[in-house]
């Protein structure tokens, strides 16, 4: 289940139509939702803080997207987008194996999300969390790539405190034996060059 409405910040979660940037990673906003044709009539000034459970996935949904290529589609305004809900098969079980049918909308709210979410991204301001959370423990990539999606350091602001050990430690064991790896082959091929 997911709450949508006008207005909301999203980001898409697959690659759907990477010419039109309606790809993985992608930002923006909805514009307008179309209901399923199947949708009891809906009055929304007598529903209850105005909102609706509906019962089938919206028909359609026009997305602004804050980077779009494409010139604008027919009676569309530029950089808007229409997303309907992708549909996925798959099959769980063995004997008797059992066939499920999924249909949604390729789109999550884009308030807040990963470090792996918004890696290759520049966003404007960005809200990080570096903090050890209660089941994982972060790395230095992980606060890398967090702290690297503004275009500078004024656009940046730390949620709360954390622990400097973060950036302290060595980022791999396996680049540190790498390295050291390396250093002799240095000092190897010095040695043969002095000779």
């Amino acid at each position: 289940m997911i709450w949508i409405c006008k207005g909301m910040h999203i980001m898409v979660i697959w690659n759907i139509a990477t010419r039109a940037n309606l790809s993985n990673g992608s930002h923006g906003h909805i514009t307008e939702i179309v209901l399923d044709p199947r949708e009891p009539k809906i009055d929304l000034k007598a529903t209850v803080e105005r909102k609706v459970f509906l019962l089938y996935p919206p028909e359609l949904v026009i997305i602004h997207l804050n980077f779009c290529e494409l010139l604008p589609l027919p009676d569309l305004s530029l950089h808007h987008v229409p997303l309907s809900p992708s549909v996925c098969k798959f099959s769980i079980g063995t004997t008797p194996s059992t066939r499920i049918t999924q249909q949604q909308l390729a789109i999550m709210p884009a308030y807040a999300f990963t470090d792996f979410k918004a890696h290759g991204q520049t966003i404007n301001y960005v809200l990080v969390d570096i903090r050890r959370t209660t089941c994982f423990a972060l790395s230095l990539f992980n606060a890398y790539v967090a702290l690297l999606r503004s275009h500078s350091n004024d656009c940046n602001q730390l949620l709360r405190d954390f622990d400097n050990k973060l950036f302290l430690q060595h980022p791999s064991e396996d680049l540190d034996i790498e390295e050291a790896r390396i250093e002799q082959l240095i000092d190897k091929t010095k040695k043969c060059y002095a000779e």
